[in-house]
C-alpha cells in the first residue's frame, strides 16, 4: 500500500524524535520522524495526507500551535 505525505522542516530547538513524541503527547497528532523515510540535513517530521480536509486542518494547527508554545519557551 501506497500513501501520500508531506515533509514538514521544523525549528531544530528539539530533535525530529522528540518533536514526534511532542506532537502526540501533547497535541494528540500522529507524525512520523523524518529518519523514518531516510531524510538527512535537518529536522523534518512527516505527516500524511491522505485524511479529510477538516482533519488534515485540525492537525496541522495542533502542530503549529505546539510549534509556537515549544519556541517561546527556548
Amino acid at each position: 500500500e501506497g500513501g501520500w505525505y508531506a515533509m514538514l522542516s521544523l525549528p531544530d530547538v528539539l530533535g525530529e524524535e522528540e518533536w514526534a513524541l511532542k506532537f502526540l503527547q501533547d497535541a494528540d497528532v500522529y507524525v512520523h520522524p523524518g529518519y523514518f523515510f531516510d531524510v538527512e540535513g535537518g529536522t523534518f517530521i512527516i505527516v500524511s495526507l491522505l485524511l479529510q480536509t477538516e482533519q488534515f486542518q485540525d492537525g496541522i494547527q495542533r502542530i503549529l500551535n505546539l510549534i509556537k508554545i515549544e519556541l517561546s519557551n527556548h
